[in-house]
Parts: structure tokens; C-alpha cells; sequence
């Protein structure tokens, strides 16, 4: 049941970053996290590689970081990028998908991924970032299970009216 409702929250990511990117294969996607669960190099079951899978088919420009894995097996190593620090995988990214919970992706300041990604668009599989902040922003911003927060409050304001 686990791993089913996995596969659909990767469709739901893919079917997300399509409606909002439009052509993705023109793109940069940056993925944060590759184990299955932040303190491990194990990658067996892992939504990021589920999703890596996925759109390893495209001709979108996959960069990837993790602090601990630093490889995958094949074909999947040599159509991504890794890369070497946070930062860099984040450089002029489309969009930027955290999928696993690490404490140093928790720590990063939105105002400088904000300036530093070439579309701000946000996707935290793991909520680690504040909607409500990424929303002030201006990140396009979807967390796993989280609602627009702009909505909740017009929602909020037409109770209080009617």
C-alpha cells in the first residue's frame, strides 16, 4: 500500500511540474535528497529514484544532491548530475524538488534559493519549508498534503461574511 500511494504521489509531482513548467524538457530539475529517509545512503524503495526514473526519459536537465549518496546504479547515474553542494544544484533551476528530509535542506535560506533559480517553483515532498513563507516569496510552492495558504485565508474571510 506504501509504495502504491508513492507511485501516485510521483505521478502527482510529475503531473504537477509538467502543468507549471510546460515544455520540461527545456529545463533544469533540481532534486534534493535521493535515500529513502534523511542519516542513510540507502536508496532501495526511495521516491527519488521512483521519480529520477520517471523523468529520466525527458531531455530535462536533472541535477541531484544528497549528502551521503553520491552514485546510482546504471542508467540512471549517467543521466543525472550530481552535484557537489547544495547551491549548485539549486543555480538557475526550473524547479526544485525536495524529496528526502535531510536537516541541512531545512536550514536553507528561501530568499537566496529564491534569487538564485531561474523559476521559482517549489516542491517539498517532505514540508520542510514554510508554505507561508515560500508564498511571500513568490515561489509557486506545493507540499505534499498542504494547501495554499492564500486560499485558506479568502476561505477564513468568506466564513467571517457569511
Amino acid at each position: 500500500a506504501v509504495l502504491e500511494r508513492n507511485g501516485l504521489q510521483i505521478k502527482n509531482i510529475i503531473d504537477y511540474v509538467m502543468s507549471e513548467l510546460k515544455d520540461i524538457g527545456s529545463k533544469k530539475i533540481a532534486v534534493l535528497g535521493l535515500s529513502f529517509k534523511a542519516g542513510t545512503n540507502d536508496t532501495r524503495n526511495s521516491p527519488a529514484i521512483h521519480l529520477l526514473e520517471k523523468i529520466a526519459d525527458t531531455k530535462t536537465s536533472i541535477h541531484v544532491y544528497d549528502p551521503v549518496v553520491k552514485n546510482l546504479e546504471e542508467p540512471l547515474h549517467s543521466r543525472v548530475t550530481f552535484s557537489t553542494n547544495i547551491m549548485d544544484t539549486i543555480m538557475d533551476a526550473d524547479c526544485l524538488i525536495v524529496m528526502t528530509e535531510w536537516p541541512e535542506f531545512k536550514e536553507l535560506n528561501l530568499e537566496m534559493v529564491y534569487m538564485m533559480m531561474k523559476t521559482p517553483l517549489i516542491i517539498d515532498t517532505r514540508n520542510i519549508f514554510s508554505p507561508n513563507k515560500a508564498y511571500h516569496l513568490g515561489f509557486s510552492y506545493k507540499g505534499i498534503g498542504i494547501t495554499n495558504p492564500i486560499f485558506d485565508s479568502i476561505d477564513v474571510s468568506l466564513k467571517n461574511i457569511i
